[in-house]
C-alpha cells in the first residue's frame, strides 16, 4: 500500500481528500434521522465514489 501511495501521490491525495470531505459533508448535510455513524459512513462511501470517478482514467496504467 505504501509503495502505491509513493508511486501515485496525487491520485492518493485526491482519493483520500474526497473520502474525508464526503465524511464531513455526510455528517453535516444528512438528516438527523440517521445516526452519526451512518451519516459519516454514507458520506465516506459517496466521497470514495467521487474520488474513483475523478481518478478513473489515471488508474488504468
Amino acid at each position: 500500500m505504501r509503495n502505491l501511495v509513493r508511486r501515485h501521490p496525487v491520485i492518493s491525495a485526491i482519493f483520500i481528500g474526497c473520502t474525508l470531505l464526503g465524511a464531513g459533508l455526510g455528517y453535516a448535510l444528512l438528516t438527523d434521522d440517521w445516526s452519526a455513524a451512518r451519516r459519516i459512513l454514507a458520506g465516506m462511501i459517496g466521497g470514495a465514489g467521487v474520488g474513483l470517478l475523478i481518478t478513473a482514467t489515471k488508474l488504468i496504467d
